[in-house]
């Protein structure tokens, strides 16, 4: 019975990619908030409602502050104290709570704890705060798939934008970092506001979500890709990668494109939700010392 339903998905998978797309989905990268603006008024709450961590050293205080992009008016900072960004784009389940009416990340690991603990600013948009925003349960036709890569572009756009203008961004430090859905937007973005970018849970290739499977970054750029290599979506054998012959990792894209700055991790025993293993945080802190305040040749 089970083969049996595996051969039904696979059927529907390749039904469903078949589908043609219309054109202006061939070549996502970089997309005008201002036009998302005019399909969903409250698109400007993906940013006003992110979930921000800034490190005590540039605020007036003796603790990092939690809270939403919309309260950094209410802090002072420190004159002349800057910090590298690292923006941070979740995947597609909401990723936030509140505890005691501080926000956070719902999951047992914290990105916005340990990247504000050690000295960076973090800001994590939320799509989910977009009314009226389009959701789905894998597997859809890819035009839906490319409709909220749209959105994800744009919510991207708009805060590198506000943030390129904060005075507690430390010059060209600014990073990008997405996982899930959330990655494969954070490796698509075009846009030449971040210094390097971590792509997590999406391995770079065509697929069930996707047939232009790109990086926006500069060769130049520093990458790193981290997968699972038993990511049920985008593993070399997963389900939903039926039929498209994949590798299940970004190193093929990446040489191919010589990205001379990339690397890529593959946990063997981690699966889609690799935000839980015990070499996370250690892997993706390792790639930021290194690279901010050096200048990629």
């Amino acid at each position: 019975m089970k083969n049996t339903k595996k051969t039904l998905a696979a059927i529907c998978l390749a039904a469903i990619s078949a589908e043609p797309l219309s054109a202006q989905h061939t070549n996502l990268g970089q997309i005008d908030p201002a036009t998302m603006l005019e399909t969903y008024p409250e698109f400007g709450q993906s940013l006003q409602r992110a979930v921000v961590g800034v490190p005590a050293a540039l605020i007036e205080g003796d603790a990092d502050f939690f809270g939403y992009y919309e309260d950094l008016a209410n802090l002072t900072f420190v004159e002349g104290a800057t910090a590298p960004v690292v923006v941070y784009m979740h995947g597609s389940s909401s990723a936030f709570e509140e505890v005691d009416g501080v926000p956070g990340l719902k999951w047992d690991y914290a990105y916005a704890d340990w990247l504000t603990e050690a000295g960076y600013v973090f800001v994590a948009p939320d799509a989910h705060a977009i009314g009226e925003r389009p959701t789905y349960s894998s597997p859809v036709p890819k035009d839906v798939y490319e409709t909220i890569s749209a959105i994800r572009q744009a919510e991207i756009a708009q805060a590198a934008a506000a943030l390129s203008q904060a005075a507690f961004l430390a010059p060209g430090e600014m990073y990008l970092l997405g996982v899930s859905e959330g990655g494969h937007a954070a490796a698509r973005y075009s846009g030449r506001e971040f210094k390097g970018r971590m792509i997590l849970s999406w391995s770079c290739e065509p697929g069930y979500m996707t047939d232009f499977a790109k990086v926006g970054a500069r060769s130049g750029d520093p990458v790193l890709n981290i997968v699972g290599y038993r990511d049920f979506y985008y593993g070399r054998n997963a389900p939903f990668s039926t039929g498209y012959n994949n590798t299940g990792n970004c190193a093929n894209y990446l040489s191919a494109g010589n990205y001379g700055h990339s690397k890529v991790v593959i946990y063997p025993t981690a699966d889609h939700g690799i935000s839980y293993d015990q070499y996370i945080e250690g892997d993706l802190l390792g790639f930021m010392t290194y690279w901010v305040g050096r200048t990629p040749e």
